[in-house]
């Protein structure tokens, strides 16, 4: 990704270092300034956001160190929206190459801000996707369904006939719905109840913990309720993403 080099791209960074994040492959752009998003939640957690585009929308392959992909095992595309030198051709060609060299490759769509990703726009990368992410409200713009159950099932038929190998659609606190290739209908991996604190990054966290569940060897349906798991307890943290928990505690969660 990318950041500015003002005062906001050196709290990331040291949010990122402090955490353990390997951040030499993060782009600080000498002129635009690091992207922000201010959210509004009210008590039921909905939220209206407001966002800066910045360095996102700088943001280009060419900035992307040629080192990284051969030692890639898992890639995961995200904020499709935000990165408008890479759509669609330069996230076709990164998940072509990693998929090539036997890599794990997944795709959020979201958020749906900006210029929605409409299927007729991704469908030629998608047979390079091993796992299509998203909400039920990314879907049903994505794929010009109903935001309901019935939609979701019939979004995720089209992403599968389009060439993906497993569709996955969060549903907040219902959990998620979990789809593979040659499988008739969704399956659904329950979400954990918890008290909310902050939504803001369980999208995010629920995609970690997807993918880390996946790359450790278990069935998408298994590794959902992983991420589900990763998910509450950010939800359930006031710090949300920054509070995210260790592998040790999402694992006792999941066993109570």
């Amino acid at each position: 990704s990318a950041i500015g080099q003002d005062p906001s791209g050196d709290l990331l960074q040291r949010w990122l270092a402090a955490a353990g994040v390997d951040t030499s492959a993060l782009h600080r752009h000498p002129t635009a300034a690091t992207s922000t998003t201010t959210v509004i939640s009210d008590q039921a957690r909905n939220r209206l956001a407001f966002h800066h585009a910045g360095s996102s929308h700088h943001y280009a392959p060419a900035d992307l160190p040629a080192a990284l992909l051969p030692h890639t095992e898992v890639l995961l595309v995200a904020a499709f929206t935000l990165f408008l030198q890479w759509r669609p051709q330069g996230f076709a060609e990164l998940l072509t190459a990693a998929k090539a060299q036997g890599a794990i490759t997944a795709l959020d769509i979201g958020p749906a801000i900006g210029q929605p990703v409409t299927l007729a726009q991704i469908a030629f990368l998608l047979p390079q996707v091993d796992y299509f992410i998203c909400n039920e409200h990314e879907l049903a713009v994505c794929c010009a369904v109903d935001e309901s159950r019935d939609g979701s099932d019939a979004g995720m038929a089209q992403v599968l006939a389009a060439g993906v190998g497993c569709a996955v659609t969060k549903r907040g606190a219902e959990g998620a719905l979990v789809q593979r290739q040659g499988e008739p209908t969704p399956i659904l991996a329950p979400g954990f109840t918890v008290d909310a604190q902050m939504t803001v990054g369980a999208g995010d966290s629920f995609n970690a913990g997807f993918l880390y569940a996946v790359h450790q060897g278990q069935a998408p349906v298994a590794a959902a309720r992983f991420a589900n798991a990763v998910a509450a307890l950010v939800v359930a943290s006031a710090q949300g993403a920054l509070g995210a928990p260790t592998l040790t505690q999402v694992e006792q969660f999941c066993r109570t």
